[in-house]
């Protein structure tokens, strides 16, 4: 099993919401004195954050994602809570949203649903 493997989907009693993979264009900027656009692959998603693959990004720095919907594009505040090293390419950030209305939350996971072909999550709420 890869280190990748291990952090997949399977649920886990420390995460209050179970992550989805994805593959969603997502946009990221970092926020400070002189903000930088950084380059992000994401990885998967849940209601309290994301997993992105990039580079330029530490623990602390405050990040806004953005992606593109049918209503317009949604942006969510995050704070970079952990890197890790990447199998062979650029290392993991692990995004917590702050200061995120439940319903932008749903919003994202309804965008990354629809960019996988999948349903509406269900009990994925705030």
């Amino acid at each position: 099993m890869t280190i990748l493997e291990q952090f997949e989907t399977r649920e886990d009693a420390r995460r209050a919401w179970r992550r989805v993979p994805s593959g969603l264009p997502m946009r990221c900027r970092r926020l400070a004195r002189i903000e930088t656009d950084v380059s992000v692959e994401t990885v998967d998603v849940s209601p309290g954050g994301v997993r992105l693959r990039c580079g330029g990004l530490i623990p602390g720095d405050v990040v806004l994602c953005s992606v593109d919907g049918p209503a317009g594009t949604l942006s969510l505040k995050g704070l970079v809570v952990q890197t890790r090293p990447g199998p062979g390419g650029p290392p993991f950030a692990h995004v917590a949203w702050v200061d995120v209305p439940p319903e932008d939350r749903r919003a994202l996971l309804d965008l990354n649903d629809a960019a996988r072909g999948a349903g509406p999550q269900a009990g994925a709420g705030a």
